[in-house]
């Protein structure tokens, strides 16, 4: 047989043996349309191999025509099958890889949500709407899947704002997942919520809850800070601070811990009718405006306990008590104080802090109450918060007990101290007074030998200052005076206005310096009686003349008239630069003093005297005023006045230059009208001396 003849019978007993073992797996290998092609690919196959085969023994067939159409169908037919197979495999695939995440998306404990954001005309988040959620999602939320599909955030949850949508939208912006802890209000639960991008305006999240967890981890940080309060309680007493030290440490502490707005603690008086005011726990700010409202300071706030108070009724059960009402609370603030000022303010502080709940927690140690610790908040207080304040409140009145003993104790033993060292000390006393005694006796005799040698040590350093200050002081200031002169002569060139004005403030200066240091060495020079007289014969009205002449042009710039009321001829034996000191002074204050007006100078003989005066129309001095003019260092102050420059001064000066001179002075004046000053001197300095 040919090879040709037996490799065609092969391909269609091949194809045969295929056809029946493909229906034999019919229903388990293949998808249909596969199938479909499979099976046609191996029809053609047979039929081409069986009619090659009749073909080769001499047998024609029907199908001999058509022989070459089907081996062009061939290729077709299993080109077909191979893009059905594989597409098909491919689906498979996918329907599998579904089916795992059904089942993982169904079975996982985490909740599971996909969401949309939901944006307003401006492109800002506003919501989100929930697009899918896991059967998790519905145990742990208590939201069933109907409800929460197609929902907003807002409606579902029942609030104003989508929560976290600030998150959910920077998530879904930027492809940035990220996780965080919160406590959801409308549930009030801890959870744990991871975020994905889901694509643009679009986010998932996984959520478990985490309020068993968080309630422990609360528990036990409750635990570790009510045990480091005690602690710290404990380690104040062996610091040996104050019972009030102590107790705002309580109140601070207890105040911090518990988020409160204040804690009061008040203490039995020792007649147990009062709650006594420990400690006032409110805001500085709050003190401060209570203190302005009654005009004093918050005096001391005292409770009566009566059975109707509810103070009282906390104290009488020894018990822990709640108040959430606002009734109750209102009650408290009332009996909080008996002061009807305070009573008004109360209830003004109460609204202001936004009180909710109080937690009043009687001291109790052994059965024995020794006050009340008042702890207020805007939260209420839990159940557990009583329990956990009953705790701190037994562990404080303890530590108070033990401290107010070991006060007590050291009072005690401090007054048997205090006792001992009275009497001790009485002893020494008198013992010490005994040996004084002779002591000062000795001391009084040296301090007198040590006091002669001071003063003449203090003779000889004022004499030595006298002479110094009358060489180092004046020399270099005339110096300054000649040198300001020429400048202002233009002897050593023109200068400018400015420099002119300068000059002249130098000047004056210097001259009002060097006329207070001839003062001061002047009064030094006197008190010392070492001042030298030049005693001649003088003409009076010359001497008056020429004073007047000097001051014409200080009188033309205040626009003042001065006149003078001389004599013809009068004759005096004094010093004349003495007696010129005295009238420049006299005159000056004048001027100084006297706005507008005139200033009248009078020279008159009276008995063996010349009185020399200065009247002006000046601002005039106060009656009680008069008394200072002729004290060291005394200047006269005119409300309503500019003060005038000097050191006070000149009058003391001059009443010691005319006492030396055997003379005396005086001043009368007229408030607001002017004033007088006459000195007299003798005709004769030496028959006064005599």
């Amino acid at each position: 047989m040919n090879p040709v003849a037996i490799f065609d019978l092969i391909s269609f007993l091949a194809a045969l043996t295929s056809l029946i073992i493909l229906f034999a797996f019919w229903k388990r290998v293949l998808p249909p349309v596969a199938k479909f092609f499979l099976v046609g690919f191996f029809v053609l196959i047979g039929f081409h191999g069986l009619s090659n085969t009749l073909e080769w023994s001499g047998i024609t067939t029907i199908l001999d025509p058509f022989e070459d159409y089907l081996e062009m169908l061939e290729p077709l037919f299993l080109g077909f099958f191979l893009y059905v197979f594989l597409r098909e495999t491919a689906d498979q695939a996918l329907r599998e890889s579904e089916s795992k995440y059904r089942t993982l998306y169904s079975s996982m404990n985490e909740g599971l949500a996909f969401h949309e954001i939901i944006y307003d005309k401006s492109g800002e988040p506003i919501d989100y709407r929930i697009l899918d959620v896991n059967p998790a999602y519905e145990t742990i939320l208590g939201i069933k899947k109907e409800e929460a599909m197609g929902a907003k955030a807002t409606e579902l949850y029942g609030i104003h704002e989508a929560p976290y949508l600030k998150i959910y939208s920077n998530v879904s912006s930027t492809g940035e997942s990220t996780s965080f802890e919160t406590f959801f209000e409308p549930m009030a639960r801890y959870f744990k919520i991871s975020v994905f991008s889901a694509g643009e305006g679009k986010f998932a999240t996984f959520f478990k809850d985490i309020t068993e967890r968080k309630r422990a981890e609360e528990e036990i940080k409750q635990k570790t800070e009510d045990i480091a309060l005690i602690n710290s309680l404990n380690s104040a007493i062996n610091r040996g601070e104050s019972v009030q030290e102590i107790i705002n440490l309580l109140s601070n502490e207890t105040k911090r811990i518990f988020s409160s707005l204040g804690a009061t603690i008040y203490f039995l008086s020792k007649d147990k009718d009062y709650l006594v005011l420990q400690n006032l726990a409110l805001p500085q700010a709050v003190l401060k405006r209570i203190e302005r409202i009654i005009g004093a300071k918050i005096p001391e706030v005292k409770i009566r306990l009566k059975n109707e108070k509810l103070y009282s009724q906390v104290i009488c059960s020894k018990k822990p008590r709640l108040f959430n009402d606002r009734e109750s609370i209102e009650r408290l603030m009332a009996d909080c104080t008996e002061n009807n000022m305070l009573k008004k303010i109360v209830p003004k502080v109460h609204k202001l802090l936004g009180i909710r709940s109080v937690a009043a927690i009687p001291l109790v140690s052994e059965d024995d109450v020794l006050g009340l610790m008042d702890i207020s908040r805007k939260e209420p207080f839990a159940e557990s918060d009583l329990q956990r304040l009953q705790i701190i409140s037994e562990q404080a009145t303890t530590i108070f007990k033990r401290k107010s003993a070991e006060e007590e104790l050291t009072k005690y033993h401090e007054h048997l101290e205090e006792m001992v060292k009275e009497r001790t000390a009485e002893l020494e006393k008198s013992q010490r007074d005994l040996i004084n005694i002779v002591e000062d006796l000795n001391k009084a005799t040296d301090k007198l030998k040590d006091a002669n040698e001071q003063l003449q040590d203090l003779d000889r350093l004022k004499s030595m200052f006298i002479a110094s200050m009358s060489h180092e002081l004046r020399t270099p200031l005339n110096s300054i005076i000649g040198f300001t002169t020429i400048i202002l002569q233009d002897m050593v060139g023109e200068i400018t206005e400015e420099q002119r004005k300068q000059l002249i403030m130098v000047k004056n200066s210097a001259n009002h310096l060097l006329s207070l240091i001839n003062d001061i060495i002047d009064i030094s020079k006197i008190e010392a009686d070492k001042l030298e007289l030049n005693i001649k014969k003088l003409d009076v009205p010359t001497l008056v003349k020429e004073v007047k002449d000097s001051f014409s042009v200080a009188t033309e710039e205040k626009g003042l008239k001065i006149s003078l009321t001389l004599p013809k001829k009068l004759a005096v034996e004094s010093d004349e630069r003495r007696v010129k000191q005295v009238l420049v002074n006299l005159i000056n204050n004048a001027i100084k003093f006297t706005n507008e007006g005139k200033i009248e100078i009078r020279v008159a003989k009276k008995d063996k005297e010349v009185e020399i005066s200065v009247e002006d129309t000046g601002i005039g001095i106060k009656e009680n005023d008069i008394g200072k003019l002729f004290k060291a260092f005394s200047q006269i102050f005119v409300e309503g006045q500019p003060r005038q420059e000097g050191t006070g001064l000149g009058l003391y000066l001059s009443k010691k230059i005319i006492a030396l001179l055997g003379g005396g002075i005086k001043a009368e004046s007229k408030f607001g009208k002017g004033s007088a000053f006459t000195f007299m001197l003798p005709l004769s300095y030496r028959e006064v001396k005599k």
